[in-house]
């Protein structure tokens, strides 16, 4: 199979009207800007696709996420340390999380903040981008329910 990179902004994707049959973002690659620009990435992606078309979303399931919050988690790797310390404003729906690594005497820091979704609302959001009909599964592809810890997004234009 070959295979074409195309380095670029998902929120004026490089490709002309309906390129596509499907179109996939994993691990929480969604919801990284603002409402307004995450809105015109699920924009761009209808456009780009078929009709027909569908867009596959993967990303954390936040009815099971909150209960099991942890405002700071430290993972040890080969004597390498990330330090991740995380909130959660639920007026906004953003999860922000300021990542420490030390790794080989070097203490570098990131900050991260993502958009963070319940099933209802990001329906309600590929609706309004065009998209007709959104389904909602589990990580196995059983149907989502509360419990489920990844939420896959199945959208068709």
């Amino acid at each position: 199979m070959e295979v074409d990179y195309v380095d670029g902004d998902m929120r004026s994707l490089p490709w002309p009207d309906e390129s596509f049959d499907c179109v996939i973002s994993w691990f929480t690659s969604f919801g990284y800007f603002e409402d307004r620009e995450n809105r015109r990435v699920l924009r761009e992606i209808r456009r780009v696709l078929r009709p027909g078309g569908r867009v596959l979303i993967e990303n954390n399931n936040l009815v099971s996420l909150l209960p099991r919050w942890l405002p700071s988690m430290v993972v040890e790797r080969d004597g390498h340390f990330a330090i991740d310390r995380s909130e959660f404003d639920p007026t906004s729906g953003r999860a922000t999380t300021e990542r420490v690594v030390v790794r080989d005497g070097r203490v570098r820091r990131f900050h991260v903040s993502v958009r963070m979704f319940v099933a209802v609302e990001l329906r309600d959001w590929l609706r309004a981008a065009g998209f007709n009909l959104v389904d909602f599964f589990g990580p196995d592809g059983e149907r989502l329910t509360e419990g489920s810890q990844r939420m896959i997004t199945v959208a068709t234009r």
